[in-house]
């Protein structure tokens, strides 16, 4: 019911396309009098009578207007349409019940009949069929393309709420679309909806033709899961939500594929495919703890991480959790440790282990003093002559010469038994540090 001079409006949405629709009103207690106005949303001005149709009996509300192909404005002007009832002021509601009807396209197809062949030739196309079916019956649809520059996709809808009956896009051969069984509740006419998704990027390489074939399938013997359609005329054996086509394991509601590759199977959960849920996920980063490199996104990697599964603090805000960070005191995000030593440069004194101070390694290339060497602090050996930048400080040699080596005492003469003994201790000697090439402090070598 409207007040007295007051309005309503509605929006009808055009899908699927159709040929024609038409608006009516009728009358309800209080009778009165409505009226009736309906324009494309994209155009409708209502200063422009152009833009709209009205409709205006008087004395009631029972007013009928029709929009088709040859009506101005015209049902291919927009697929969504305002329609407005207005109140006349005459000192009274008016009572009405408001009512749309599309009707569909004439392309149609007969189940187990001759296929349809058909069109898309532009950019949000959509092509409209319709065929009778009875309640209960089980049919299949295939969409074949018969160019290579289509990829057809399918619907078949229930005409009274168009609620989807089956859809496919790439289920049969190649780029074809196959739904393999879609039930029907009801004894009536049936809606196919044949669609480029391809077309509304690049209309060159998604229009063509197409041929549809519909036919019975034989809903007798196994359905695995027990959704009235048996396993030859179900798009999904197992309803987990993937489609058999796309199934890694078609009969297993457990298994169906790993979408965000953590190597945990999305359907794993038992509640269909579901990336959240499919295994322990300890800090809630999607990925499953079986396929995450750091389970506690603590920025340690599990194989470095002393607890893997409790986040560590990260004093210096660096990204890396105290358990993995080889300086928490201070940021390093690289982590650059030269020596490999377990500390990070940014807090090593010594970053090569050549035995001196970075200060006083001023890698300056000239030695001037124990105080300022020249040598470089990132290489053990500056003028790479076997010996390590601390021994030659220490033995008085420059270590940025290769010239210039630690003088090696002579040994004293030794008796042929002094001589066994000195080989002796040799052999055992190059059995534990005989790979040293360079001389370095003696409590490198154990």
């Amino acid at each position: 019911m409207i007040a007295d001079g007051d309005f309503d409006y509605y929006f009808y949405d055009e899908f699927p396309p159709v040929l024609q629709i038409e608006f009516v009103t009728t009358d309800q207690a209080p009778a009165g009098d409505a009226d009736l106005l309906v324009g494309p949303l994209s155009t409708l001005d209502l200063g422009d009578p152009s833009t709209y149709l009205l409709s205006e009996n008087f004395f009631t509300s029972n007013e009928f207007l029709r929009v088709d192909t040859a009506s101005s404005p015209s049902v291919t002007d927009d697929d969504v349409w305002v329609v407005f009832v207005f109140d006349f002021p005459d000192g009274d509601p008016s009572g009405y019940s408001l009512n749309a009807l599309g009707q569909l396209p004439q392309l149609s197809l007969s189940i187990d009949g001759a296929p349809l062949v058909e069109s898309l030739s532009g950019q949000g196309e959509i092509d409209v069929a319709a065929f009778e079916g009875s309640a209960g019956q089980v049919v299949r649809l295939e969409a074949e393309s018969l160019s290579s520059t289509l990829d057809p996709l399918v619907f078949i809808l229930d005409p009274d709420d168009f609620s989807v009956l089956g859809a496919d896009d790439d289920s049969g051969a190649g780029t074809d679309a196959l739904i393999q069984g879609a039930l029907l509740p009801e004894t009536e006419t049936y809606t196919i909806l044949t669609l480029s998704a391809t077309a509304d990027v690049d209309p060159s390489v998604g229009t063509g033709d197409y041929r549809l074939t519909l036919t019975t399938c034989d809903n007798t013997g196994t359905d695995g899961d027990g959704d009235g359609l048996v396993d030859t005329c179900d798009d999904d054996d197992d309803d987990d939500g993937i489609r058999d086509a796309f199934d890694l394991a078609p009969s297993d509601d457990l298994v169906c594929g790993d979408v965000d590759g953590d190597a945990c199977d999305d359907c794993s959960g038992g509640a269909g495919p579901d990336i959240l849920a499919d295994g322990t996920d300890t800090d809630f980063d999607i990925l499953c703890d079986a396929g995450d490199f750091d389970d506690d996104n603590d920025g340690c990697q599990d194989p470095d991480d002393a607890a893997p599964l409790t986040p560590s603090t990260d004093a210096d805000l660096d990204f890396l959790g105290d358990d993995c960070d080889n300086c928490p005191a201070t940021s390093n995000p690289g982590q650059t440790d030269t020596d490999s030593d377990g500390a990070g440069n940014v807090c090593d004194a010594d970053d090569d282990g050549d035995g001196l101070d970075d200060a006083v390694e001023t890698n300056a290339g000239t030695y001037v003093s124990p105080g300022d060497t020249g040598s470089d602090p990132l290489l053990a050996d500056t003028d790479s002559d076997g010996f390590d930048d601390g021994v030659e400080v220490a033995a008085g040699s420059d270590p940025n010469s290769a010239a210039s080596v630690p003088e090696i005492a002579q040994l004293p003469a030794l008796g042929p038994a002094g001589l066994g003994l000195l080989a002796a201790v040799l052999g055992t000697a190059g059995a534990t540090c005989g790979s040293r090439r360079r001389l370095r402090r003696l409590s490198r070598c154990p």
